[in-house]
């Protein structure tokens, strides 16, 4: 066992994701070739980057599956829009 102070633990939750336009939509899986960086997201106008909001949005009005990939260990969604 280690020991180590509870003050020095730092958890961090994200609170945004990545995004691509992907190649072939035969083959989503994480790691899928992908043919550009998705646009910029709503709310963080960044290329390729969703907020946690946008990606609740995205989630809920198209009713998404969202999909866990066990050897990635990440959640993940797929969208046509």
């Amino acid at each position: 066992q280690v020991r180590v102070n509870l003050s020095q633990i730092v958890l961090n939750t994200i609170f945004y994701s990545y995004f691509y336009i992907i190649f072939n939509f035969e083959y989503t899986s994480p790691g899928c070739p992908f043919t550009r960086p998705g646009d910029p997201g709503p709310y963080t106008n960044l290329i390729s980057t969703l907020s946690f909001k946008k990606i609740i949005e995205t989630i809920n009005f198209n009713n998404i599956i969202i999909i866990w990939d066990e050897t990635a260990a990440v959640n993940y969604i797929i969208w046509n829009n």
